[in-house]
């Protein structure tokens, strides 16, 4: 699993975060915006961004949305809804801006497994979804532990988020 020790994840790409000091980065808190929000701007794109100085775009609420549906709603959610919107934005913007999801407990929740290579989130219960596979497909080996200024993060949940350089 790779180590992304650079900022890149605040200016391309797709990427989850949980770490308050990587958020606090590259947004202020009034530009965090809802996934509601994020579903209305899909519908007419701006010309720049809220965060990053034009660069970024940060959701909030993913979390929520998982963990109140049941899990196959939540897996088919992620596969048709969530991707559909992901691809849409990598489209509008060329690659040439961050999407980054606020995940608060996702330090706690988000795990890779060695023995699978999965990366899985955590749900209400005893619920694993196989978030890798879902949102990555088959370019899951791409994704990168994000290591905001942690000195080299060992496990998913020692790091400050993951990133994806582009969903496909």
């Amino acid at each position: 699993m790779k180590i992304r020790q650079n900022d890149t994840w605040t200016r391309r790409g797709c990427s989850l975060i949980w770490d308050p000091n990587a958020l606090i980065s590259c947004a202020k808190p009034d530009e965090v915006i809802s996934f509601r929000e994020f579903i209305a701007l899909s519908r007419n794109w701006p010309d720049e961004l809220p965060s990053n100085d034009g660069y970024a775009l940060i959701v909030a609420g993913v979390e929520g949305c998982l963990d109140v549906l049941e899990p196959d709603d939540a897996q088919t959610w992620i596969e048709r809804d969530l991707r559909k919107l992901i691809f849409a934005f990598q489209d509008e913007y060329q690659n040439d801006c961050a999407l980054i999801f606020w995940l608060p407990s996702g330090g706690t929740r988000f795990d890779y497994s060695l023995s699978t290579e999965e990366y899985s989130w955590k749900g209400s219960g005893q619920t694993e979804l196989p978030v890798g596979r879902l949102l990555w497909a088959g370019a899951r080996s791409d994704a990168e532990r994000i290591d905001f200024a942690r000195n080299g993060a060992s496990l998913v949940r020692d790091a400050a988020g993951m990133y994806h350089p582009r969903i496909s």
